[in-house]
């Protein structure tokens, strides 16, 4: 298995502090990290990525005992330090974080144990452009589940910007369908998370507009605003090429690749 990053031993409140209050995202391309959705915001301050921390504390821990590590009971906060690294999704209501997802670069992931494992039995054919999501939590009111598309649409967005051309996810078997309507396909391959326990391992290939059409996607949106005629037409060029190439390529049928 990938070895463990030694960030990993560090207590929270060292490497979290020692953070301050720098740009958590500036490792991303800057297009990644700006927001399409005046609702979904991406974690850009210590405050933000606290605020996320809570969240994930009240689903995962409180919710449903998990032990994971790197775990502040007082604070009540779940941080990683693989957030660092990370992109941090989060929808807000009324001002309260109400929903948020991680995405980070498969070439990340192995200094994460839990992604480790992931990365490990998927084996991407190419993880400079894979990504994974991880750490979805989202409350129950209907005000927060009703932005769960706009979230992972962002995610979308940001992910096709960054470069991205699949994703990777390990879910509970009953989640498979929710994020089969995203256009997910299993991989036929699962891995005993030590904390999780049995889950199933998908995969989105970001360029296959064919299928995301027929799952009625609504990631397509979000690849027609950004790739224009590339995805109506469904290119095959689009689909051999990497996501500034078809970029370039989708400029000579429109003006410009434009944000959502």
């Amino acid at each position: 298995m990938p070895g463990r990053d030694s960030r990993l031993d560090s207590r929270l409140d060292s490497w979290l502090d020692s953070w301050g209050d720098a740009d958590l995202a500036s490792v991303w391309p800057s297009a990644a990290m700006t927001s399409g959705d005046a609702r979904i915001g991406i974690a850009r301050t210590r405050a933000d990525l606290i605020s996320v921390g809570r969240l994930r504390y009240e689903r995962y821990v409180a919710r449903e005992g998990k032990q994971y590590g790197c775990t502040d009971h007082v604070g009540k906060t779940f941080i990683e330090p693989l957030d660092r690294l990370s992109l941090n999704f989060f929808a807000t209501v009324n001002g309260r974080v109400a929903g948020a997802v991680r995405l980070v670069r498969a070439s990340d992931a192995p200094a994460d144990r839990h992604l480790a494992l992931l990365v490990e039995a998927a084996r991407p054919a190419d993880p400079a452009t894979t990504v994974v999501n991880s750490r979805f939590a989202v409350r129950p009111e209907m005000a927060a589940r009703a932005l769960i598309v706009p979230m992972f649409q962002q995610v979308y967005r940001s992910g096709l910007l960054a470069g991205a051309r699949q994703c990777l996810l390990a879910t509970r078997t009953e989640l498979i369908p929710l994020f089969g309507k995203f256009g997910f396909v299993p991989l036929g391959r699962t891995l005993n998370d030590p904390v999780a326990g049995h889950l199933e391992i998908l995969a989105l290939d970001a360029f296959d507009f064919a299928h995301l059409a027929s799952v009625a996607s609504p990631y397509l949106p979000i690849a027609r605003s950004l790739l224009g005629r590339l995805v109506d037409a469904e290119d095959a060029a689009g689909r051999a090429l990497g996501f500034a190439e078809a970029a370039a390529a989708s400029d000579s049928l429109r003006p410009a690749v434009v944000a959502r």
